[in-house]
């Protein structure tokens, strides 16, 4: 991952070789990628802005988030306090609902793939799955650690559902600095995350461990839903947080998104096998590209067109990517 800028504006800017996406399934995986963070538009959720192509690689344009990850945020503080912590999730979780009612499943939620910035932004969809009703996932996704157990076993799987043991996790680890498992002995750590067993320390709070205890359970159909885990008097704390006190901010209750338009049916709407591949090689499209958008209105205005005017055009591809970058980054 590189940062770069444009016009004042910094971004990140993520570099695949296409030598990785070799397959027809790893093409399918990124396309949803692209798409799903082009389509979903949310304060949150880190955006495509801009997909071009430059010799042997392809180029993701997206938010640059300066904080990096929320992982290293919480090594860094050693734990999150409670209201800290309150005010981090209930972003992260008002993001994951929108990201379900828009059709898509993270499938990788990790402190690693939430960056930080003025507010917490989840990235890294190259893992993500379409929603359908009625159907179940049988693709083993994500990091064993913050992976539920019915994905993790090989069972087929509710992505909504696994998302939220997931996100139990995450919430788990910012209050604790620690996992709920022993991921030192992997064969303790399966074991552990099979039966759900795990401990909450004595100093975290009777309201927060109810929230942890509601989504990290063994029986998906068990866990909280979104809507009831935001429902929570936990989070009531997070107007506690240092830096709401300190900028004399008032945070809003919880917002439980309605339906949005589904990424999927979107796509569907583009008629791609009627359009020219934005690259012939691997076949992929651009969500960002011009034909593309004539058809479906991005949430957010594309920069590619201005770099391609300023720095011209060569046999189709877009020739920017190697004056932009400044230096490497973590992500």
């Amino acid at each position: 991952v590189y940062k770069c800028s444009k016009l004042g504006q910094i971004y990140a800017m993520k570099v695949v070789p296409k030598s990785k996406i070799g397959n027809e399934k790893s093409i399918q995986r990124f396309q949803r990628e692209l798409d799903s963070m082009a389509f979903i538009n949310h304060p949150n959720i880190v955006h495509l802005h801009d997909f071009f192509v430059h010799d042997d690689d392809l180029h993701m344009v997206m938010d640059y988030c300066i904080g990096g990850e929320l992982k290293n945020y919480i090594i860094k503080n050693d734990k999150l306090n409670e209201p800290t912590s309150a005010l981090i999730f209930q972003q992260i979780c008002q993001a994951i609902a929108y990201c379900h009612q828009s059709g898509v499943v993270h499938r990788d939620l990790k402190p690693e793939n939430i960056l930080i910035d003025k507010f917490p932004n989840i990235s890294d969809f190259g893992l993500c799955g379409y929603i359908n009703d009625g159907e179940l996932m049988t693709t083993f996704c994500g990091s064993p650690s913050y992976c539920s157990p019915e994905c993790l076993f090989g069972k087929d799987y509710d992505g909504i559902k696994s998302d939220i043991w997931s996100l139990g996790c995450i919430l788990f680890t910012m209050v604790t600095g620690t996992h709920p498992w022993n991921c030192l002995n992997q064969a303790v750590m399966v074991s552990q995350i099979r039966n759900a067993q795990y401990v909450v320390p004595d100093f975290i709070s009777p309201e927060c461990k109810d929230v942890i205890d509601s989504m990290i359970r063994v029986d998906p159909n068990s866990r909280a839903s979104l809507d009831e885990i935001l429902k929570k008097p936990w989070f009531k704390c997070a107007q506690k947080a240092q830096v709401l006190q300190r900028d004399g901010l008032r945070l809003l209750p919880p917002i439980i998104p309605g339906a949005q338009p589904k990424v999927e049916q979107m796509v569907k709407k583009l008629n791609r096998h009627s359009l020219k591949p934005f690259d012939l090689k691997t076949g992929l499209f651009s969500p960002v590209d011009g034909e593309e958008r004539k058809m479906i209105q991005t949430p957010r205005r594309s920069i590619s067109l201005e770099c391609i005017s300023k720095c011209g055009k060569g046999s189709g591809r877009r020739l920017i990517v190697k004056p932009l970058i400044q230096k490497k980054s973590s992500e």
